[in-house]
């Protein structure tokens, strides 16, 4: 079955629960199993930060539309006094690096990689249509197609296909 699904939100805890399953599944595949795993994700209209810890995630998010510079290191220290840890205690670092809006990416990207060298952790860029992808797979047992259109900008839109492996 072939479904085309255009993207316009999956709910918060779905989408970084598959998020961090797709980075998690990565990360073991390599034998690294970390604890705490911080993740960005810049593509979209609206910034997002959330975190693995053990087996809970804790996420936070903006709903003021294209203000990633402004509120993403303030998200990063509300999320982390919430979860009660330190910037030492990460043990990875993930972001999604797009397509998505450029000015979106290069916030995300940018605070990952300062973080990263700041406390140097293994770092891990996922493409969003994959997330997507995998979110709607796993809950859509009956897809072994999906064609994902997401909006870009005007009339323009990211377009990918996705088979069920």
């Amino acid at each position: 079955m072939i479904t085309t699904a255009r993207y316009s939100g999956l709910s918060c805890s779905l989408y970084w629960a598959d998020f961090f399953l797709i980075i998690t599944s990565f990360l073991h595949a390599f034998g690294y199993l970390p604890v705490n795993i911080l993740a960005i994700d810049t593509a979209g209209t609206y910034a997002g930060i959330a975190l693995l810890q053990g087996d809970t995630i804790v996420a936070g998010g903006t709903d003021c539309a294209r203000s990633h510079a402004d509120v993403c290191l303030d998200l990063l220290h509300d999320l982390l006094a919430k979860a009660a840890l330190t910037l030492n205690a990460i043990d990875c670092y993930a972001f999604s690096e797009g397509p998505g809006g450029y000015t979106g990416l290069r916030v995300g990207a940018g605070i990952i990689q300062g973080l990263s060298l700041v406390h140097p952790q293994p770092v891990i860029h996922i493409p969003t249509p994959a997330a997507y992808a995998y979110a709607f797979f796993k809950n859509r047992m009956d897809l072994d197609v999906l064609r994902l259109v997401m909006h870009a900008y005007g009339d323009q839109y990211y377009t990918s296909i996705h088979k069920r492996d």
